[in-house]
């Protein structure tokens, strides 16, 4: 199952530059789904855009400590560092301007940011999170991968990311979050 999870992984980084190299698509994509918006829409969007903050992940963090102990919680903490220093090492070496810097007509929900945008740190974080705290409560699965995927959207409809950008921050964090859970697992059963 790990296996697939990891080609998973690959698989939306591989999308995310194709989308990336051919910027006529990530556009289009982009101006289709940040054009779609109503107000009843705006309203639900940005709070969740907000649920992919730094803020909002480690108080979530802290909630695993609560419930499931401190090496869960380390376990946790390091996927979301890990994704971190990944996405600002990326932006670094691959700048990206953000869509509110390329298009003087979108739609903005909350600050309009101007750095780089490649990949979506939102998106990135969430996965990396929701990777290893689905199995933690697999009652909840579900919900946490469509919040995941909202999270996602949102970074598009409040103008902050461009669809590559979002889609490849959701594949390094789904995989960050599945090669250690990998790496854990293998090492509990050399333990055992």
């Amino acid at each position: 199952m790990k296996r697939e999870k990891i080609l998973l992984g690959i698989g939306l980084l591989a999308l995310a530059v194709v989308i990336q190299l051919l910027p006529t698509i990530n556009r289009f994509l982009f101006y289709h789904i940040n054009g779609f918006h109503f107000r009843w829409l705006d309203t639900i969007m940005l709070p969740i855009t907000y649920c992919g903050d730094g803020t909002v992940l480690s108080i979530v963090a802290l909630g695993l400590w609560r419930l499931r102990g401190g090496k869960k919680f380390l376990r946790l903490v390091l996927i979301l560092i890990s994704a971190g220093i990944l996405v600002q090492v990326i932006k670094y070496f691959f700048p990206a301007p953000r869509p509110s810097v390329v298009f003087s007509d979108i739609h903005i929900l909350g600050p309009v940011l101007r750095a780089q945008s490649f990949p979506s740190g939102h998106a990135a974080s969430t996965f990396g999170l929701v990777s290893f705290v689905s199995g933690e409560f697999p009652k909840l699965q579900t919900l946490l991968w469509i919040l995941a995927i909202l999270i996602g959207l949102s970074r598009v409809y409040v103008g902050a990311h461009f669809p590559a950008d979002v889609i490849f921050g959701a594949g390094l964090g789904y995989l960050l979050g599945n090669i250690y859970l990998s790496v854990w697992e293998h090492r509990e059963k050399d333990v055992v």
